[in-house]
């Protein structure tokens, strides 16, 4: 029995993902200006084009990456880091989003913890998940402490008001979204009816 294309698909950009986080970023770190390799690389390799031009966020300095196929989208970016004693930590959020007309349309979501040694190091996934999580412990000691509900920013990033099945633990989430007003800072605003629609 043959797989459907949506699943090599998906599968290719399984394998991306963790090749961008794990190895790419601390390349990118060291010579940021890798964008284009890096688009050539998912071409070559994953059989994948980017959406946006690899490389790191202009606001955070982060790094943010969303290869595509077929229609299907992984937006991943960081959205936290924290350097405790000797070890640099990430969260990571994969935003997984489908064009209306893939045959398997489905909106997901990874949230993922990554350790290094520093920035410019190759990473280790400590942790996966489909459900939003907002702390991670290393030996009893709280990495990441996230706090969307007061943290606009960061809720902005997560946008669980367009992903509500990757937030079904954090309900408080899901009753408002934030908009970004001209002086920059946010703002929470009622759903409307074009966004929960």
């Amino acid at each position: 029995m043959s797989r459907k294309p949506e699943d090599t698909t998906i599968a290719r950009l399984e394998d991306a993902s963790k090749w961008l986080i794990t190895e790419v970023v601390a390349e990118l770190y060291q010579e940021p200006r890798r964008g284009d390799q890096i688009q050539s690389a998912l071409l070559d390799r994953f059989k994948l084009r980017s959406y946006n031009k690899p490389g790191l966020d202009s606001e955070t300095s982060w790094p943010h990456f969303i290869p595509f196929s077929r229609g299907i989208y992984y937006d991943i970016s960081v959205v936290a880091s924290e350097t405790i004693g000797h070890g640099y930590f990430e969260y990571w959020f994969i935003a997984v989003t489908q064009q209306a007309w893939v045959a398997t349309a489905k909106t997901q979501c990874r949230f993922i913890v990554t350790q290094a040694e520093s920035k410019t190091s190759y990473r280790a996934i400590l942790k996966n998940e489909g459900r939003f999580f907002d702390q991670y412990d290393v030996d009893g000691r709280a990495v990441f402490k996230l706090f969307p509900e007061a943290d606009l920013r960061l809720r902005s990033r997560l946008t669980p008001w367009l992903l509500p099945s990757c937030f079904e633990n954090r309900p408080d989430l899901l009753e408002e979204e934030v908009s970004v007003l001209q002086d920059g800072s946010y703002v929470l605003r009622p759903i409307s009816a074009a966004t929960s629609g």
